[in-house]
């Protein structure tokens, strides 16, 4: 399955999941890239809408999240810049980097399960090295 695909799949699950059964909406951006990385999450994005994923009902999709849409990043949005503070953080740590103060900052922000661990609520790295594997995202239950 095409990462970026798979990425916005997880993406959209927990936005829904975080909105929980609030009657809010939002709406979901990302950093245009190539034409056809862009055509490629809008088809990912299509489906998502038609089908659902494997956690969340397509009425559900259509429901909570009321757009999507690419920005550039000329236009220097501040969640697109708060995206890129987390995501560095992050990626150095999945990559084996060295990693640095900003993600103890980070992780303490990340969304934990029932069980206290952000592994799996609050970050998902995928593949999975073990588990259930690449197309599943776990669900953490409601407290």
């Amino acid at each position: 399955m095409d990462p970026y695909s798979l990425s916005l799949g997880v993406i959209v699950e927990r936005f829904c999941f975080a909105l929980g059964e609030a009657e809010e909406t939002g709406r979901s951006t990302a950093e245009s890239g190539s034409r056809r990385l862009d055509r490629d999450l809008v088809i990912a994005w299509d489906l998502f809408q038609l089908n659902g994923t494997r956690y969340v009902r397509p009425a559900t999709v259509t429901r909570r999240v009321s757009s999507f849409a690419f920005r550039t990043r000329t236009e220097a949005l501040a969640g697109l810049e708060l995206a890129d503070l987390v995501v560095s953080p992050l990626g150095r740590w999945v990559a084996g980097m060295p990693t640095k103060a900003d993600l103890d900052v980070v992780v303490s922000k990340l969304r934990v399960g029932p069980d206290g661990s952000w592994e799996g609520a609050g970050l998902i790295v995928l593949p999975k090295e073990k588990g259930r594997g690449p197309l599943r995202s776990t669900r953490p239950r409601p407290v």
